[in-house]
């Protein structure tokens, strides 16, 4: 299926929504606005699907070049990497891929131990 049939069904969905909650024209404004914008900046979808890449320190290119081959395994596409360094993580990285998140860092990590042992989960 083409992305311009998946974008004509959400647009007629968000649209057969206005109707029924009154807000018909604004929902057509506003997608509008989005269908200006993508044609304004051809690149921002990518963008969207690829937002920043965290690390909590910074990596060399060898990294970054085997965290996008495994990344590209797991997505089953090519994904652009933009490493933005991140200390709050403590350690690891965070991989956003669409609606996806793979969350490999010890702050997550250690939030998900602390929530375990108040749940009286002890491994």
């Amino acid at each position: 299926m083409t992305s311009l049939v998946v974008a004509k069904r959400y647009a007629k969905a968000l649209l057969e929504i206005g109707r029924e909650d009154g807000n018909y024209e604004q929902y057509g404004r506003e997608l509008a606005e989005m269908a200006s914008l993508f044609q304004e900046a051809p690149d921002l979808p990518t963008a969207l699907a690829n937002p920043g890449f965290p690390s909590a320190s910074a990596l060399d290119q060898a990294q970054i070049a085997q965290l996008a081959a495994t990344l590209k395994q797991v997505a089953g596409r090519e994904v652009k990497l933009e490493v933005k360094e991140d200390s709050s993580l403590i350690g690891g990285v965070v991989a956003r891929i669409g609606d996806l998140v793979l969350d490999g860092s010890v702050k997550t990590q250690l939030a998900n131990l602390k929530n375990s042992l108040r749940r009286g989960e002890y491994a």
